[in-house]
C-alpha cells in the first residue's frame, strides 16, 4: 500500500537532508511530536523506500582531488550508460550519477592528468547533445586530515549515523575524541551529512531539480534568497563540494506542475541569475570507491598525524 507523505514528513526529510545525523529527540521536537512517533514516521519512510539512504558527503579535495568534471547530456537508443561509466573511470573516479526523466543524465568525477584526449573520445561516443565544465575545488583552509579523521570517515562510509561510541569503539579511540575530530571537520568542510529520497516513492508529490546558473560574486545573496523565498516547496538544497562555483541547486515538490513552472519565472527574475533549469529525477546514484581509495593512500602515507 503506497504512503501518501504529510507537511511533518517532508519537514523531516528536509532536516535530515541538511544533518543527517540529527537525533530523534531533535526531529521530534521541530516538527511537534513525540521522539517514539518520529522515529516511526522515519522507519515508515525507510521502509517504504522514501529515505533511500542516508548519506555522507566527503570533500573531495581533502582526499587530494583538486579538479572536478561535470558531463550532462542525453541517452539514446545507441548510447549505453556502462559503456559512458566505462570511459569515465579511465578518466578520473567517478563520483555521482544522476539520471533525469527522458534518459537525461549527469555524471560527477574526479579527472586525471590524460583527460583531454580521454574526453574528446568521450564526447564522440556521446554525441554533439552532451556538454560538459571543469573546475576547480576550494581548497580547504588550514585544515589537514588526521590518521583518526580518516578512520572515523571510513566508519561512515558504513553508516553515516553511526554512534559516537561505535565508532571510538572500531577505531579504538576515546568518544570525546570522535566527537572532537567529527565537529571539526563538519566545521572545516570536509564532511556533510545529507539524505537521499526515492523520486518513484514520494505519493502525492512531484520531485523536480532546479539547477541555477549565476553570478559568482552573487551566490550566497542567491541561495539565502531562493531558501527564504521559496521555502515551502523545497525539498532539500544541498550544497555539493563539488559543484561549479556559479551554479545552485535545489530539490523541490510539488502537487502540480503549474505551481513550478511559476517558481521557476520567479527565480530567473532574480538578480545575478543567468537561467535556471528544471529537471525530473529519476535516480540519484552517490559512489563511494573514490573515497575509500583516497584513505586508503594517506593511510599509507607516513607523514598522515595521528
Amino acid at each position: 500500500m503506497s504512503y501518501l507523505l504529510d507537511e511533518r514528513d517532508l519537514r523531516i526529510i528536509y532536516l535530515f537532508a541538511n544533518n543527517s545525523r540529527m537525533s530523534f529527540r531533535s526531529v521530534a521536537a521541530d516538527i511537534g511530536l513525540t521522539s517514539k512517533s518520529a522515529k516511526a514516521r522515519i522507519d515508515k519512510m525507510l521502509s517504504k523506500n522514501i529515505i533511500k539512504s542516508f548519506h555522507m558527503v566527503v570533500n573531495p579535495v581533502a582526499l587530494g582531488y583538486t579538479k572536478v568534471c561535470i558531463l550532462r547530456g542525453r541517452g539514446g537508443k545507441n548510447i549505453d550508460e556502462i559503456d559512458i561509466q566505462k570511459n569515465i573511470t579511465k578518466l578520473g573516479n567517478l563520483m555521482i550519477h544522476i539520471q533525469h526523466l527522458g534518459r537525461g543524465f549527469e555524471y560527477g568525477f574526479s579527472i586525471t592528468d590524460q583527460f583531454d584526449d580521454g574526453i574528446k573520445s568521450l564526447m564522440d561516443l556521446l554525441g554533439s547533445k552532451t556538454t560538459y565544465r571543469i573546475f576547480q575545488i576550494k581548497p580547504l583552509v588550514n585544515y589537514t586530515l588526521t590518521e583518526s579523521d580518516l578512520k572515523i570517515i571510513k566508519c561512515l562510509l558504513i553508516n553515516p549515523r553511526m554512534d559516537i561510541s561505535h565508532i571510538a569503539g572500531q577505531i579504538s579511540i576515546s568518544g570525546k575524541t570522535v566527537t572532537r575530530r567529527l565537529n571539526k571537520m563538519i566545521q572545516n568542510q570536509v564532511i556533510r551529512f545529507s539524505v537521499l529520497c526515492n523520486s518513484a516513492s514520494t505519493f502525492g508529490y512531484l520531485q523536480f531539480v532546479l539547477t541555477v546558473h549565476v553570478q559568482e560574486s552573487l551566490y550566497h545573496y542567491i541561495y539565502e534568497y531562493i531558501c527564504t523565498n521559496f521555502r515551502s516547496n523545497i525539498f532539500y538544497a544541498p550544497r555539493s563540494f563539488a559543484n561549479p562555483p556559479d551554479e545552485l541547486r535545489f530539490y523541490l515538490f510539488s502537487e502540480n506542475l503549474s505551481t513550478i513552472e511559476s517558481l521557476l519565472i520567479k527565480v530567473e527574475s532574480i538578480k545575478g541569475v543567468q537561467f535556471a533549469e528544471l529537471f525530473v529525477v529519476i535516480d540519484v546514484e552517490h559512489y563511494t570507491d573514490w573515497v575509500n581509495k583516497g584513505i586508503a593512500e594517506r593511510l599509507l602515507d607516513k607523514n598522515v598525524n595521528v
